[in-house]
Order: C-alpha cells, then structure tokens, then sequence
C-alpha cells in the first residue's frame, strides 16, 4: 500500500486550513453576531452636509442587522430598519417601503437580541426624560446599547426632514425646515441607541430614537412623547463595534473637526 509523502501530507493540510478558512469568512459575511454595532459614516460628516454616497446602500443596510436608523442620499426622510424592512418616513408624513439600490449616508444597525427586559407602568403622565432616567438605572454610563420601547403614546412629537439640494447645507440648518408631526393615542415602537457623550463626534449622543407606529404608515425622528400607559422597555449592551467611514470625494476633503457639537445636539434633540 503507497503510503502518503511528507509533502502530499502537508499539501493536504494546506487545502484543508484553505477551505476552512473560506467557510468561515463566508460565516462571518452572512451570520453577522448579535449585538455588534455597526455604523456607516460619522454624525459630524452628516453635520458638514455630506448627504450622498454611491458606495453603501440599503442593501448592505439589510446584511448589517435587524433594527436601525439613519437616513437617505440628499437627506430624504428618516430611516427605519426593522426586521428585513427599511421604511422612509417622509417629510410629507408618509411612511413607504424603500428600494435596495437607494443611497444610505448615515446609518446604524444590529442584530438585536433582548439582554434586558422591563414595563414601566406609570402612576401619572411618564415624560420623555422619566423614560430615560428609568433606563439608566439598567445601564452602564460609559456603554453603548440598542433600545426598544413599545407602548401607547397619549402625545407623540416626531419629525422628518426634506430632500435637500446641492450645495448641501449643514444638518442643523435643513432641520430647520423640518416637518414637525402630533399624534395622540398612537402605538408603536421607539427604536434607537445611546451613545455616550465622549463618542459624540461619532454617533449623535445620548439616546437617538425613531418611531414607526403599528400599523406602519406614521413615523419619523421621535422629539417628545408622554404616556400614563405602559411601556415595554428592551435593552441590548453593545460591546464591539464596526465603524466603515464613506470614500468619496465629499467626505475626504471635509474638514470634521471644525464641527460644533452643540449644533448636533440642537438637530437631533
């Protein structure tokens, strides 16, 4: 019987680290782990008014996770990843499924998984800033996480903002001209992250939310809301995050550290 050469042997463990190499970056590529963030650009690109990419879409958006946020080349409306679904909510109110080709120039995303679950069952009118001291009581402060409130809102204040033109403005400035929405008696689903304040010139700081209700035809950037009825509050620690910063033109010229984070913070709180 031939037996194998030394030479035979450890080509065939070549082959073999090879292909198992290849299945696990293919694993890596679409079975993306729970819990990690990913971010496409930074807040202070989107600040200097870098509103267009062509290299990263709402079809790389569905491969990053399961529930997130951003927005749309030119700034057209706000952005809700939820499921296998990315929704536009517009400047006009509407709410619509959006294409896989359409331009994503800011965005976050996760695979959520629950790590936390708790209802908040108000005694009286629960505000905005009661929800978030109820949540940081389960957090910790120099942390990342994904957030999920579900509920009835008595009053619910969200926004969206319209398609911009070239030469593009600064995002303070076009959500100037944002369109403010008022609904009472509206259930849905607030999801969005917090990011602590020393990341800020990276993500918007603090908690970041978007609103899609039940019935998926009212949503937008979530301003305001009270509630004396309960909320499902969810949460999810982000340990690692994948930063992919944009390579265009636009982004590589722009200058990021003359951006005031006040302004940021007046745009998106």
């Amino acid at each position: 019987m031939h037996r194998p050469s030394f030479s035979q042997i450890l080509f065939a463990v070549f082959l073999f680290c090879f292909f198992a190499a290849c299945s696990t970056h293919k694993n890596a590529v679409y079975n993306k782990p729970q819990n990690e963030l990913f971010q496409y650009s930074l807040i202070t690109a989107l600040q200097k008014g870098i509103f267009e990419t062509t290299d990263f879409t709402v079809r790389d958006l569905k491969k990053e996770g399961n529930f997130g946020l951003g927005t749309f080349n030119q700034l057209d409306g706000e952005l809700i990843l939820s499921g296998n679904t990315v929704y536009r909510a517009g400047a006009d109110g509407s709410v619509s499924i959006v294409a896989d080709e359409t331009g994503v120039p800011f965005a976050n995303a996760v695979y959520f998984k629950t790590e936390k679950r708790f209802v908040l069952q108000p005694t009286h009118a629960l505000s905005q800033k009661a929800l978030y001291d109820s949540i940081h009581a389960y957090m910790k402060p120099n942390q990342l996480y994904a957030v999920r409130v579900s509920g009835t809102f008595d009053t619910l204040k969200f926004r969206s903002v319209p398609k911009q033109q070239r030469p593009y403005p600064s995002l303070s400035d076009a959500a100037k001209n944002q369109s403010v929405f008022e609904m009472s008696g509206i259930s849905g689903t607030l999801q969005g992250f917090y990011t602590p304040a020393f990341l800020s010139s990276i993500n918007v700081a603090e908690f970041h939310f978007h609103f899609l209700n039940n019935e998926h035809n009212k949503g937008g950037h979530m301003l305001a809301f009270s509630t004396g009825k309960p909320l499902l509050v969810e949460l999810a620690l982000l340990p690692a995050t994948h930063l992919r910063l944009p390579d265009n033109a636009d982004f590589n010229k722009a200058r990021l550290q003359e951006i005031n984070q006040a302004d940021i913070y007046k745009a998106e709180h």
